[in-house]
């Protein structure tokens, strides 16, 4: 949590991210793909998304607010920079509200999304924030008209493609992150995203809209092209690696069928609720596969009978047990070398 607010200058200038935040970014940004798929389709999201990340806004705050009370108070590290930050987020989120309408004209829910987005950020990185979104919009409008009506349009693309230049940015900056080997805890926290929102949806309308559906199909056929991609280029032949991308994606196959309500064998899922979990599975190497759907097992058995209360009848919503299992799973990724050497330790085997 300590790398929410750096100790040094770089917090007030430097467009440096330490790695708490590049992933918290990354999370975001997967509640923005949906929102802004939504905002293409509908013109509109449904509110659970301005309440997520209001959600999200005020528990930085108050992460931020424990940090610098454990870390002494100091006037100007610590609340110099967060005075500083919290009142240009009021200030420019305030501005771009349709009701003042000095830098944007934005309804509620882009504003939360601005906000959410900006209280990972130093002063400095808000400001840029905020002009990448003035130049983003100028480059995008024209296009995002066409999906609107009169001189409105939607704004969330334009939140989306400015999250996203920003963490490019952190993450070619920031010495701790390695694209290419951090690529799967990236993607689950993307994905993760992606169904923070539709767990508060589904345990509010037990439904979610179909933008979730398509989001998480599109994002599982992505993670299918790249896996074949780097199967062929590593020779397509029966070696491990060509043997690891046949089992997963038959296992992914095979155990979403058994979950589908037409078949019911380990679960009675609506299609959603499939998607979902195909699209986590599409993101894992093929042992956290199976880990993830014995996960899916136990929370479902902990939360279902608390889940019922929100249901009707024998149905309620899954959401919050996909969730569960893919932090849970994201979690044990993370800590997997630490886990094996507990493991080893344990056992008296060396480098197991």
């Amino acid at each position: 949590m300590a790398g929410l607010i750096p100790t040094d200058w770089l917090f007030w200038f430097a467009p440096v991210f330490s790695i708490e935040q590049l992933y918290a970014l990354t999370f975001i940004m997967g509640t923005f793909f949906i929102a802004t798929w939504s905002d293409l389709k509908h013109m509109s999201a449904q509110s659970e998304f301005l309440y997520g990340w209001v959600f999200i806004g005020l528990v930085v705050l108050n992460i931020e607010i424990w940090v610098m009370y454990r870390d002494g108070m100091d006037l100007w590290r610590h609340v110099i920079p967060f005075a500083v930050k919290w009142v240009l987020i009021a200030v420019l989120c305030t501005l771009s509200h349709a009701r003042v309408g000095v830098i944007f004209d934005l309804a509620s829910g882009d504003v939360a999304a601005i906000a959410c987005t900006a209280a990972w950020m130093s002063p400095f990185l808000v400001i840029l924030l905020f002009v990448l979104l003035k130049l983003i919009d100028l480059a995008e409008r024209p296009a995002l008209r066409k999906f609107g009506s009169g001189e409105a349009y939607p704004f969330m693309p334009v939140v989306f493609t400015a999250t996203g230049v920003l963490l490019i940015i952190g993450i070619w900056l920031s010495p701790e992150v390695d694209v290419i080997t951090q690529l799967v805890e990236l993607s689950i926290l993307f994905v993760l995203g992606t169904f923070f929102i539709a767990t508060w949806s589904d345990i509010k309308h037990m439904s979610a809209q179909s933008e979730f559906l398509s989001g998480w199909v599109f994002i599982a056929i992505v993670f299918l092209n790249m896996d074949l991609i780097r199967f062929f280029i590593e020779g397509a032949d029966l070696t491990w690696d060509g043997l690891a991308f046949s089992v997963k994606w038959m296992l992914v196959a095979v155990l979403c069928t058994l979950s589908h309500a037409r078949v019911g064998v380990l679960f009675k899922l609506a299609s959603g609720d499939v998607a979902a979990i195909a699209c986590a599975c599409s993101i894992l190497p093929w042992p956290l596969v199976l880990l993830f759907f014995i996960f899916l097992k136990l929370f479902d058995w902990m939360e279902a009978p608390g889940l019922k209360k929100v249901g009707s009848g024998e149905a309620y919503p899954f959401m919050p047990v996909v969730f569960s299992a893919t932090l849970v799973t994201l979690l044990i990724y993370l800590w997997r070398f630490q886990i094996m050497e507990a493991i080893s330790g344990a056992l008296g085997i060396p480098g197991l």
